[in-house]
Formats: C-alpha cells, sequence, structure tokens
C-alpha cells in the first residue's frame, strides 16, 4: 500500500544441495563467526576510524603518522586497503587460516599505502595501454571486414560463426548507439542501427564488443582469401587462434582497471594459448618463458597474470606506435615493485633482461 515502508525481511535460499535455508532481518542480526557450509555468515560491526586504527595496531601493524593512516582510512575505506596490507599478514605467509590476520614483523601501514599506490598508478598506465590497442583494433577490425564483407557485413548474421551471438550483439551495439551522446551518431538513427558503415560503427562500440564481434566473424566463403581475424591477428605477429583469447584477456583486465579493482597480482580468468607461432619477444618474456629450453608445447596456456598481460601490451604498443614510450614507462613502473612482492604478482626475477623490456628500456 502507498505509503507503508517495504517490507525490509528478505530470505536467502540456497539451492537443496547446499543444504541451506534461512531467512532474516535487520531487527535479527546473524550469528558471528558461525560457518554454514561453505558460507560463513560473520557480521563484522562497524568501528570509527580510532577503532579502526586501533585493530591495525593491536594485529602488529606498526603506524608511525597516524594523522596520514587517518586520512587514508577516510578516504579509501578500510576494506578497499585491506586487500593491500594482506600480503604483510600471517595468513600470506601460511595461507592456512583464512582468520589469520595478524602482521609479519616489520610490517607498516606506509608499506601498505605504498602498494595501494603502485597499484593505482599501474591501472592508470593499463587504461592508457588498452586504449590505444582498442582503437588500433578499432581500425584493423573494420578495415578487413569491409574488405571481405563489404560495409554492411556486420549487420548480416551469415558473416558470423554463431547467428545467436550475432543477434545478442547487434542488441547490444543498438543499446550503444542509443546511449552515445557523438554528434558524428546524429544523423542516425538512435532507434536502429540504421545501416551505419561498419568503419562508423566502430567508433560506437564498446572494447568488450568490439573483441566479441572479432572473435566470432567467419571465414570468407573464398577460402583463399585470408579472413578478418586472421589478417587482423598478423598485424600484430600473432596467429588468430591465440590473438583472440588475448584480446578477450585484455578486456578483462582493462575493466578491472576501468572499476579500480585490485590489479598487480591479480589472476586473470581467462586463458591465453601461447605456441611457437606466438611473437618470440612475447614468449621469451612471459611467466613461466616459452623459450625452446623451457619445453613448451604448441597450444601450451599459460595462466595471465597480469604481468604477463603487460608484456603483451608492451609488445602491442610496439607494433601500433613504434615511438611511444609507454611501454618504457611500464617497465620503470614494474622496477618499483619491491622484490619480495614480485613472487606474489609472478613476475620473474629476471624479468627486465627478457626481450620485451630490454627493447623498451634500452633507450
Amino acid at each position: 500500500m502507498r505509503g507503508e515502508p517495504p517490507n525490509l525481511e528478505f530470505v536467502l535460499r540456497i539451492p537443496a544441495k547446499a543444504g541451506l535455508s534461512f531467512a532474516t532481518d535487520p531487527h535479527m542480526p546473524l550469528p558471528q563467526g558461525k560457518r554454514v557450509g561453505p558460507f560463513f555468515t560473520r557480521m563484522k560491526p562497524f568501528k570509527t576510524i580510532e577503532e579502526q586504527i586501533a585493530q591495525l595496531r593491536q594485529r602488529g601493524m606498526v603506524i608511525s603518522d597516524e594523522a596520514r593512516a587517518r586520512h587514508c582510512l577516510e578516504h579509501y575505506n578500510y576494506y578497499r586497503l585491506s586487500i593491500y596490507w594482506r600480503p604483510f599478514t600471517l595468513w600470506q605467509q601460511t595461507r592456512r587460516n583464512g582468520d589469520d590476520n595478524r602482521f609479519l614483523p616489520g610490517a607498516t601501514f606506509e608499506r601498505a599505502w605504498e602498494l595501494y599506490h603502485f597499484d593505482r598508478r599501474l591501472r592508470m598506465l593499463v587504461m592508457e595501454a588498452c586504449k590505444r590497442v582498442e582503437v588500433s583494433l578499432r581500425s584493423r577490425w573494420a578495415y578487413h571486414f569491409a574488405r571481405i564483407h563489404g560495409e554492411f557485413g556486420y549487420l548480416d548474421s551469415a558473416n558470423f560463426r554463431d547467428s545467436d551471438h550475432h543477434d545478442e550483439n547487434m542488441e547490444d551495439f543498438r543499446k550503444e548507439v542509443r546511449r552515445s551522446k557523438d554528434d558524428f551518431v546524429r544523423k542516425y538513427d538512435r532507434s536502429s542501427d540504421s545501416r551505419m558503415e561498419v568503419w562508423v560503427a566502430v567508433e560506437v562500440m564498446s572494447f568488450g564488443l568490439l573483441s566479441k564481434l572479432y572473435a566470432d566473424t567467419a571465414r570468407p566463403s573464398d577460402h583463399r582469401v585470408p579472413s578478418a581475424p586472421r589478417a587482423v591477428a598478423q598485424t600484430y605477429g600473432y596467429i588468430e587462434s591465440e590473438f583472440a583469447p588475448m584480446v578477450n584477456a585484455l578486456v578483462q583486465v582493462r575493466n578491472r582497471a576501468a572499476h579500480h579493482a585490485r590489479l598487480w597480482n591479480y589472476t586473470v580468468p581467462a586463458k591465453v594459448p601461447l605456441s611457437r607461432h606466438t611473437p618470440r619477444a612475447v614468449r621469451e618474456s612471459v611467466c613461466p618463458d616459452m623459450t625452446p629450453a623451457s619445453g613448451y608445447t604448441p597450444g601450451t596456456r599459460v595462466e595471465p597474470s597480469v604481468y604477463n598481460m603487460l608484456v603483451h601490451l608492451a609488445h602491442l604498443e610496439s607494433i601500433i606506435d613504434p615511438d611511444s614510450d609507454l611501454p618504457a614507462r611500464i617497465g620503470r613502473h614494474l622496477a618499483l615493485l619491491p622484490a619480495e612482492l614480485r613472487a606474489l604478482a609472478r613476475i620473474p626475477g629476471d624479468w627486465e633482461t627478457r626481450p620485451v623490456w630490454l627493447a623498451a628500456m634500452r633507450d
């Protein structure tokens, strides 16, 4: 009924096989610290900034500048910063007890803050690099796609491997057209794709949508003609089967950076295959390195740490803009990460001597 407050009671239902089903409301707090199957119902009480600082000290963190710590906690949130002091806890060292938040000897608030600042700058560099790759990929895919399938061929599901995926992608594209505030879109009907040429359409597409269309592009009927994805991948020295999942991984990294999430030691969900066809500088710079001495086999998949994605980005930038200093700036920034933390980021100990970074920082 209008005017009545909403019913705040809610029910969380877990599938029967989990053996859980419970209800709660704002006036019935859950038991604190109680484990229910694979889940915790722990509810942490509110703490003032002073109480947060006291808790950190009680757990063994050294805070020499309390005013600065208070300022950081006020503006960056205890929970956000907590992931950056976890490397300095006993949990990080043993990985045996998720509740062991005691700090290792020598752990300071300043070191955790420096790691946060390192990650913030890393996100900015990743965003800059991904933007350059996105713009280049838009140009290359639109060019080769139009050459083979025509300027409006992207509207035809016959030019893609999966018609259902194509329908979903075109619906997403129409949404992006309607949301666009760019002047060049005004001459097109925002309620539909309105026969927008592919080289115009790509300027409206998000990086994520572009990556999906690229990966789903079909081979031309004349098999003597290289497919658009193959031609695009060759631009950067890759083969199609490796380039498409790599672009997908870059989209995931870019999205994480755009949403201010932890990046420095993040494990990217997408898996990127590497082989003897992978650009040599890339396969000899990733971790673990894919050199012949390592016994790599064709199609080997290396779990893409952010470090490995930085290797790909540095290589791509060297193709897109040979005069760019961005790879060197990424390399110099990596050098700022303390040596004892590099293993957590899966950065090889000799990373600076590997081909991509030698080429980037030789000047």
